[in-house]
C-alpha cells in the first residue's frame, strides 16, 4: 500500500484562496524559503502528484 500525504496552505477559518477565486495572496505569509525546501525535497520522494477537480482545472487553466 502506497502512502498518501495532503497538506494545504489555508487560514485559520478553514479558507483556502482569497476573496476571489484562485487568489492566494494569503499563501504569501507562510511561504518561503524553508517551506519551499521542504516541498521540493517532498516532490522528490513522490511517485504521483494528485489534484482535486477544481485545482486540476484551475492549474490546466494557469498552465
Amino acid at each position: 500500500m502506497r502512502r498518501l500525504v495532503v497538506w494545504n496552505v489555508m487560514s485559520l477559518d478553514g479558507c483556502f484562496e482569497g476573496t476571489a477565486p484562485w487568489s492566494l495572496d494569503h499563501h504569501a505569509t507562510v511561504w518561503g524559503d524553508e517551506l519551499e525546501a521542504f516541498s521540493l525535497r517532498q516532490g522528490d520522494e513522490i511517485g504521483t502528484l494528485l489534484f482535486g477537480c477544481r485545482t486540476y482545472k484551475g492549474m490546466a487553466d494557469y498552465w
